[in-house]
């Protein structure tokens, strides 16, 4: 798979810049997103989904299939949440096999007749994040998606994650929980206030010592202690 291609990519709302000058090659792997909120993480994401469009620069997507799941999550709130994943499977031409599949390493079995709308908000994040993989993406597009999970499920959906992901796949994690994808990115990217402040290799961080997380502190000059 082709990698995704920013190129001096601009975006803006009104007078707020939402990003500026953001030039970024999206590679198959791991590329982690890392900001606080404000940094331009989900105007990027739309970006990326073709939900807005750049006001300048040039964006490259290449063929595949995506699948993503929201900061905010996305459901049918009438729906249970077996109707939600099955509408969702009808559309995406998904096997009831996959879709038992994505219930059980969601954690969402026992939840399957409740109504979305009536769920907690860990497990509007699960549901939103089993309904980004219906498809069997190649590119997954995940924004906070371990934001409001408890630690047990954090652990579980981070495995299920590594199971699904392939040399061909790949996966970009906006987050600013900083520590929960560190371990197992291929790349990480640090926004502050629109544009790129550091991108590479978390093991290249040499100024820091190869420690993200300082590095991250810094970038976005905010003491998180």
């Amino acid at each position: 798979m082709k990698p995704i291609e920013l190129t001096d990519v601009e975006k803006s709302y009104g007078e707020a810049t939402s990003l500026e000058a953001i030039s970024l090659s999206f590679e198959p792997g791991w590329h982690i997103v890392l900001g606080p909120n404000g940094a331009g993480k989900t105007t990027l994401f739309r970006l990326l989904l073709g939900l807005t469009d750049p006001d300048a620069g040039q964006l490259s997507i290449p063929d595949g299939s995506v699948g993503c799941s929201f900061q905010e999550p996305q459901v049918y709130e009438g729906l249970t949440v077996r109707e939600n994943l099955e509408t969702f499977g009808e559309i995406a031409g998904a096997s009831t096999d996959w879709l038992e599949t994505l219930l059980e390493r969601c954690g969402l079995t026992r939840m399957g007749h409740r109504p979305a709308g009536a769920l907690s908000a860990g497990f509007r994040s699960r549901l939103d994040v089993a309904l980004a993989f219906v498809n069997r993406p190649d590119i997954v597009l995940l924004d906070e998606p371990l934001a409001d999970v408890d630690d047990e499920y954090v652990g579980r959906l981070r495995e299920f994650f590594l199971e699904y992901a392939g040399p061909d796949r790949l996966f970009v994690v906006a987050t600013h929980h900083h520590d929960r994808f560190i371990e197992i990115a291929d790349t990480v990217t640090i926004l502050a206030d629109g544009r790129v402040q550091w991108t590479g290799d978390p093991a290249t961080a040499s100024t820091h010592d190869g420690d993200i997380t300082e590095l991250y502190r810094d970038s976005i000059s905010v003491d998180e202690t």
